[in-house]
């Protein structure tokens, strides 16, 4: 995702209010990735664990609900860290989840 380019650290988030817009906008595509994981499960349900495992698909959801109904308590390490570290492979695998649906 190009428009985390300059986000370095949680920190990043809070220092300014394009931050704070890019936290939010992050949380709404996070929740949105869960909600479209839910929808396939329910369509294809163990289709997603089943051709690949390798992916936490309860985690994503359940960070889906966290954020979608944590009110208050959302966690910007873990926002972060999905950012960074989990979105991008997770996209490789989407793209994957497409081309055997096809």
């Amino acid at each position: 995702m190009d428009w985390n380019k300059d986000i370095s650290d949680v920190d990043s988030y809070y220092s300014s209010p394009q931050g704070i817009q890019l936290l939010a906008a992050n949380c709404t595509l996070i929740t949105a990735i869960g909600e479209g994981i839910n929808r396939i499960n329910r369509f294809l349900p163990d289709f997603l664990q089943s051709e690949f495992p390798e992916i936490s698909w309860r985690a994503i959801i359940g960070m889906r609900n966290h954020i979608a109904h944590g009110y208050f308590e959302l966690d910007a390490d873990l926002i972060f860290e999905a950012v960074k570290n989990d979105i991008p492979p997770l996209l490789n695998t989407i793209h994957k989840c497409i081309d055997r649906l096809k």
